[in-house]
């Protein structure tokens, strides 16, 4: 997969607003010619990324600010 991503942060008062644009191409063959078969997967994997790190940031903002008991998030594994 080739792409890029760009994030852009902007702050009003006490809160913060990001947006993120990804654009993302897979040029090898297996995904050109199986893309109607591997979309709702990569669609599914990336709305599970999606809900855990907004898990993990909701937990590490709480953290900052001095919440006591907040656990620590899974260690990553690849």
């Amino acid at each position: 997969m080739e792409g890029n991503g760009e994030w852009i942060l902007r702050a009003e008062g006490n809160k913060v607003y990001i947006d993120y644009h990804w654009q993302v191409n897979g040029e090898k063959p297996l995904f050109k010619y199986l893309s109607f078969m591997l979309k709702p997967i990569f669609s599914a994997n990336h709305h599970w990324a999606m809900r855990k790190g907004e898990e993990s940031l909701k937990l590490e903002l709480l953290r900052r600010r001095g919440v006591e008991n907040i656990p620590e998030p899974p260690k990553a594994t690849l």
